[in-house]
């Protein structure tokens, strides 16, 4: 139930964090989107489970993991995946898959 559309492929990408503030922070799936040939794609579940329901809260000082996938088409040229840094701002940060 869990494969992707026809001419597509699931993609994955990993990610540390380490929390440098004074105070908790959150990241989530949510905090990510995907792009291929310049257009948004849609989240999938990654194979061992994580991906869409994926969060990490850490107090000062802690660090946490988390993968986000994409399903993109087979004959992508470029996959990019944006990270939003802070809800309150437009500040992303771009990450391109090879």
């Amino acid at each position: 139930f869990n494969m992707p559309k026809d001419n597509h492929i699931v993609i994955c990408m990993e990610f540390e964090f380490e929390n440098i503030s004074d105070s908790d922070k959150n990241v989530m799936y949510t905090d990510f989107n995907g792009y291929a040939d310049g257009y948004e794609v849609q989240q999938s579940y990654a194979p061992d489970g994580t991906g869409i329901d994926f969060s990490v809260t850490m107090s000062p000082g802690r660090k946490g993991k988390g993968i986000v996938a994409f399903e993109v088409p087979k004959d992508a040229k470029e996959i990019q995946v944006e990270f939003s840094t802070n809800m309150f701002s437009s500040e992303k940060i771009i990450f391109e898959y090879k």
